[in-house]
């Protein structure tokens, strides 16, 4: 896609007079300068060709002529053998934004073994091998969700489990069967491997609109599968066709592929018990484990299996299996810990953690109710009294009857807090001993922009004066200063969310948005792990 549009006018202008002649919207106009006299041709200057000239032009032209012809076929084979290259470790780009590209070679290149998987698969080389495959969408949360479900199915069913790729970026939405299936099979970057060359970045031709936008990691990079893949074979295939099946399991799709398709989102429910259950209202189908164990073919083929309740587990064995599996989705990024450490000291070691999400979809509708929802959570990690009460306390005409009432909570009476390292509080800090507890550092990770001028904030501004956000550590952030080798897209953006999450989940206390499967995340897995507590399981 050309990086200006060029009129019909300026189109005509660059043509040659002869094809202009033949449109008929062309004139040819006389040259400006000295005038001639046609009556009088003699005043008109001859002048001839000297022999050495003539014969000049003819002996050099040829080799010109050569010359210009080599010059136009090399850079032919140089834009084909570029276009479809895959991308080496040439200087890459940081994506600033969608319209601009700035070069920076100082990011380390991150490089993952994509074949390490299939290779194992044919050192066993067994015929008989079972499979089980998905179909991956949405965001990183929901991804992982599915994930987890389908290594507990993969197990339950004795099969190898065909893994995609975490996607990072820009989600793909669910899609019925069919569709999915075709947008996953179409949205890999075989064959754009030159938008990331410094031609393909250089004139962005159209395909490479959005090839910043998202990239592809494994999931052994974000998280530790060493205990799963003690009991589960797992193939982690980069490729979603069906000539991928053919080619590397050898499987023929008419006969040795049963096909399992969703019409929803929530179309089957997994269940390990064959009695009767209340019927879920989300889910349409109920399927037990048992009956899918009996299907012959070789590739098992599902939709979606995302959704905290997709399974329902009765059996005691099966829900010790999912509790290991959800265990090991804590990030294990190799620096980030090291980072989120840091920052936590930095935080003065005790602190509050908060996720608030308002970017999109129903949480950018009911963000202020979602926003007074987590600051009330908050306070009630300090105080005993409703947060009505320190509503009024907080006002400073009306707090001399209200503030004397605030009693700190047991757990943060216990508390030994430390004021931030190098770090100055955004607003003063409370003066009032009643108040004082509201001085504990608090950190904030959102999607909103801007969120110190965003009003849904300022509650929180003006209750915690020490609310920080990922911004203010920008000098630590040096970890995320990354780029996939394998289609060189800059990992940083893509790196904030985890950072995030691992801070607050090592904070005092978490609290999040609900219906965030972010938020559920932080404060069911990550933030009791971290301190030594079993982790929740919904489903």
């Amino acid at each position: 896609m050309l990086p200006f549009k060029v009129s019909a006018l300026q189109r005509e202008q660059m043509g040659s007079p002869s094809i202009s002649l033949e449109k008929g919207s062309y004139r040819m106009r006389r040259p400006t300068g000295a005038t001639y006299e046609p009556h009088n041709p003699s005043r008109i200057p001859k002048r001839r060709p000297t022999p050495t000239m003539s014969s000049t032009l003819t002996t050099f032209l040829p080799f010109i002529l050569a010359f210009a012809c080599l010059t136009c076929f090399g850079f032919a084979y140089y834009l084909y053998s570029t276009r479809w290259a895959a991308p080496t470790t040439s200087p890459r780009t940081t994506h600033t934004d969608h319209d601009a590209l700035i070069t920076d070679e100082s990011l380390q290149a991150i490089r993952f073994d994509l074949h390490a998987d299939v290779h194992a698969l044919r050192e066993r080389n067994n015929s008989s091998e079972k499979f089980l495959a998905y179909l991956p969408h949405s965001g990183f949360h929901n991804q992982r969700i599915a994930f987890e479900n389908a290594l507990v199915l993969a197990h339950l069913l004795n099969r190898t489990l065909l893994a995609p790729p975490v996607r990072l970026g820009t989600p793909l939405p669910y899609f019925k069967f069919d569709r999915l299936k075709r947008l996953l099979a179409l949205s890999g970057k075989d064959g754009l491997f030159h938008c990331g060359t410094p031609l393909g970045r250089r004139f962005r031709p159209q395909e490479c609109f959005d090839y910043f936008d998202y990239t592809f990691v494994p999931w052994d990079w974000l998280v530790d599968l060493t205990p799963v893949r003690q009991q589960q074979h797992i193939v982690q295939c980069w490729n979603m066709t069906d000539e991928w099946l053919e080619d590397t399991l050898r499987i023929e799709k008419q006969v040795d592929v049963y096909t399992l398709k969703d019409a929803w989102a929530y179309h089957y429910r997994f269940v390990d018990h064959p009695y009767d259950v209340p019927p879920n209202l989300r889910y349409k189908t109920r399927m037990p484990i048992d009956d899918l164990a009996r299907v012959p073919e070789r590739v098992l083929q599902l939709g979606s299996l995302f959704g905290s309740s997709r399974l329902h587990l009765k059996n005691p064995r099966n829900f010790r299996l999912r509790t290991m599996i959800r265990r090991s989705m804590v990030p294990n990024v190799p620096g980030l810990e090291d980072t989120a450490d840091s920052i936590k000291r930095t935080l003065g070691g005790s602190y509050l953690g908060a996720h608030v999400r308002l970017g999109d979809g129903q949480f950018a509708v009911q963000g202020q109710n979602s926003t007074m929802s987590i600051w009330k959570q908050l306070v009630a990690q300090i105080f005993v009294l409703d947060a009505d009460v320190l509503e009024k306390a907080m006002v400073p005409q009306h707090n001399s009857q209200w503030i004397d009432l605030l009693k700190p909570a047991a757990d943060y009476a216990n508390l030994e807090t430390q004021p931030p390292l190098n770090l100055s509080c955004r607003r003063p800090k409370h003066r009032s001993p009643s108040l004082a507890p509201l001085n504990i550092p608090l950190f904030i990770s959102t999607d909103a922009k801007d969120p110190q001028r965003h009003p849904f904030f300022e509650i929180f501004l003006h209750t915690f004066p020490c609310t920080f956000f990922l911004s203010d550590f920008s000098p630590k952030l040096e970890s995320l200063h990354r780029r996939n080798d394998f289609d060189g897209v800059p990992l940083r953006d893509h790196l904030v969310p985890f950072l995030n999450a691992m801070i607050i989940g090592k904070a005092w206390k978490a609290v999040g948005t609900e219906g965030s499967t972010f938020s559920a995340f932080i404060t069911d897995v990550l933030w009791r792990h971290y301190h030594g507590l079993e982790i929740h399981q919904r489903g």
